[in-house]
């Protein structure tokens, strides 16, 4: 599902052990090449979960994501910074994937009658905007999806412009008109986090089907800059606070997936501890972290990770 990063696959397949093979267990917390800092992990499963993914978070401490019920249903869901959690977000007949969250409340999504989307979807997709129960779709071309929406409205995506390219898009709210760009020489620019200044991150391919991959950042004046975790066999990065602090996954020799969070040239690798693999997928301005783990029983959970100190740059 593309709600997980396009390397990892299938959402629901990971409720049953037919994702992937296991990994080693990672070693928690937060290690090198960056100096550690102890975070406090809490795990996120709304009611009734078989499977959760949480992937923002805004300055308030509410976490957006989504999770597969007891019928293998794909719902959204709103958590609450005291842990409650709002009535499931649900569009009938359809799986409902949540990933985007600003503090106004605006959520950002899809909806599709597939379950364990893979990007490109093999099932049509509409994508919204969702404000105080409203929905509003938007598109820019096929399989257009939003990832992320920032404090001005502002967001960001990726669609099909062909059959063998997918760009990226920024969508301005001001002037109501879109940036389409794409990372030189890849086939497969997929954006997933933006900041107030319109900074992008993602990641990107040769093409949708490439195996390996590299984050990229994109700067306000839509000057590109590709980058990877230290020693990394692939990194993609998912989310970036108006500190410009990134957070994101990387695979290592092994095959093994781990978090990271910092700033390019000084990133830090984060695990759940015990989880059999880890990415981080948003942050918020206090160095809330939000991600998702699969743990021994290889069960998938939503998580945060607050810092000792609120800090933008932890």
């Amino acid at each position: 599902m593309a709600r997980i990063f396009p390397w990892i696959g299938c959402f629901l397949c990971m409720t049953t052990g037919l994702a992937r093979a296991k990994q080693p267990a990672g070693s928690g917390g937060a290690n090198r090449p960056g100096q550690p800092v102890t975070f406090t992990f809490t795990n996120i499963d709304p009611p009734g979960s078989l499977a959760t993914e949480a992937w923002a978070i805004n300055n308030e401490g509410v976490v957006v994501g989504s999770y597969v019920d007891s019928s293998k249903t794909v719902l959204g869901y709103k958590r609450l910074s005291n842990g409650s959690f709002n009535a499931p977000i649900t569009v009938a007949g359809e799986n409902v994937y949540l990933d985007g969250l600003n503090d106004h409340g605006v959520m950002t999504g899809y909806s599709s009658v597939g379950v364990g989307q893979d990007y490109p979807p093999p099932n049509p997709i509409t994508t919204f905007t969702l404000s105080h129960g409203v929905y509003t779709d938007f598109t820019i071309g096929p399989d257009t999806q939003i990832n992320a929406i920032n404090n001005n409205g502002d967001f960001t995506g990726v669609f099909e412009e062909d059959s063998s390219e997918y760009p990226g898009f920024l969508h301005l709210a001001s002037t109501n008109s879109t940036e389409v760009f794409s990372v030189a020489g890849a086939g497969f620019t997929f954006a997933y986090g933006l900041n107030r200044k319109d900074v992008v991150v993602g990641l990107y391919k040769a093409t949708a089907t490439s195996a390996a991959f590299r984050a990229f950042i994109r700067n306000e004046a839509g000057t590109i800059r590709t980058f990877g975790f230290p020693g990394a066999s692939s990194s993609g990065a998912s989310s970036i606070n108006d500190c410009d602090t990134i957070v994101g996954a990387f695979t290592d020799t092994a095959g093994s997936y781990h978090g990271f969070y910092g700033k390019v040239g000084n990133f830090t690798q984060m695990d759940y501890p015990g989880a059999i693999w880890t990415i981080l997928t948003g942050m918020n301005d206090h160095g809330e972290i939000v991600g998702q783990y699969v743990d021994t029983s290889d069960v998938l959970h939503g998580f945060i990770a607050t810092p000792p100190v609120p800090s933008c740059s932890p």
